[in-house]
Parts: structure tokens; C-alpha cells; sequence
């Protein structure tokens, strides 16, 4: 991955996209070669944040009124509706913050801390807040871990929030991106087991 010089990074994001990648996570080759931004933030991103300042641009706009609202406590509000209000909430301001950047390209990290317990919970309350601003989060990442069952997991937890409200239904076909290390002992054990059936809308990018 550093045998190709300094513009690597470049040249691979310029042939992907004009081979018919859609964007790139490579944020120079989009400024300076204007492919599309796309992707999610870094596990780094998310352990940046240690208290509610370090979010610094709070308001969002609804899509269809232009109606500013206070995003960072819509979200709090929002965890606090749905009872996950032990969740990290350092990690909470790093997807709130993330949200604010790209209020339709949201796709959360969710293995920082704790998947379950935070990360995806996290994420609904942040899916919940850009919701009522008239918009939609995308989906989680996941990079780490037994990557059938906490895809599982994520899975019947949107779907018990999709339940609760039927302009909330969407929520069970959010993306879950797979990301990690996977041998084929792995496969064979999903293949094998009921539980562990892979999902729908899972997406193994890299199998080492």
C-alpha cells in the first residue's frame, strides 16, 4: 500500500472512479480531483470528542421547512426518548457532530466503545434526530468482532425501533457495512448456523 509514492492514494481513488466507483473516502482526491466524498469517519474521529463543546456547530436546517433547531439536544432528547441514556456519550457528540457535517451521508463507526450497548444505540438516537429534520442516516459500520452476530443484533434493533412508528420503518433496511479480517472458517461457521445467517444489506469489503 506505500509501494506506489506519495500520490497512491490519488491515482487508485482516480481509476476507481473513472473504472465506475461511485466516490471516495480519500478526502484529497476529492478536493482536488472533485470525486464525490463518501464513506464513514475514523475510530481516531470518534475518540477526539470528550464533552458537548467539542461539537462546534450545533444548528441544522429541516429539509423541506428551513427550519433551524438545536441538533446536539435534539439528539439528546432523542437517546433519552428511546432509553439509552447509558450510552458513551462522548462517543454520542462524535456522531452527533458527524451527522451535522453530512446531514445525508450518515454512516457511523459504531465499534469504538461498545457496539451494542453504544454504538448503535448511539446511532439511532442520531438517526431519530435527522428523522424529525426531515432527513435520513444511511447506515452503521462495523470493524471488528464476530461480524455475523453483532450484524444480527444491529439488525433486530432497528427493526424494534421501526416497529414503534410507521414513518419509522425505513429503519430496518439501514445499511450495515461489514468491514474486517475474515477467514473462511468464519464462513463456514455462519453457513452452518441459524443465528448467524448473514443479513440482508451486509457488505464484507475486505476478506483477508
Amino acid at each position: 500500500r506505500r509501494a506506489q509514492g506519495p500520490d497512491g492514494g490519488l491515482s487508485a481513488s482516480r481509476y476507481a472512479f473513472l473504472g465506475g466507483a461511485h466516490g471516495t473516502s480519500n478526502m484529497a482526491a476529492a478536493r482536488l480531483l472533485g470525486i464525490p466524498a463518501s464513506g464513514t469517519h475514523a475510530h481516531a474521529f470518534v475518540t477526539s470528542f470528550s464533552a458537548e463543546s467539542d461539537v462546534k456547530v450545533r444548528s441544522i436546517k429541516h429539509a423541506a421547512t428551513g427550519v433551524e433547531c438545536d441538533f446536539v439536544d435534539l439528539a439528546k432528547a432523542c437517546r433519552t426518548e428511546l432509553n439509552f441514556d447509558r450510552t458513551n456519550e462522548h462517543e454520542l457528540y462524535a456522531f452527533v457532530a458527524y451527522a451535522l457535517a453530512f446531514p445525508d451521508g450518515f454512516l457511523a463507526l459504531v465499534d469504538t466503545y461498545d457496539t451494542l450497548e453504544s454504538g448503535v444505540r448511539n446511532f439511532l438516537a442520531v438517526a431519530l434526530a435527522l428523522h424529525r429534520c426531515g432527513r435520513r442516516a444511511i447506515g452503521i459500520r462495523l470493524d471488528s468482532g464476530d461480524l455475523a452476530y453483532l450484524s444480527k443484533q444491529a439488525r433486530i434493533a432497528f427493526t424494534e425501533i421501526a416497529n414503534t412508528n410507521d414513518e419509522l420503518a425505513y429503519f430496518t433496511d439501514f445499511n450495515i457495512a461489514a468491514v474486517s479480517r475474515v477467514v473462511c472458517q468464519s464462513y463456514a461457521s455462519c453457513a452452518n448456523s441459524v443465528w448467524h445467517k448473514w443479513p440482508r444489506s451486509v457488505a464484507i469489503i475486505r476478506v483477508r
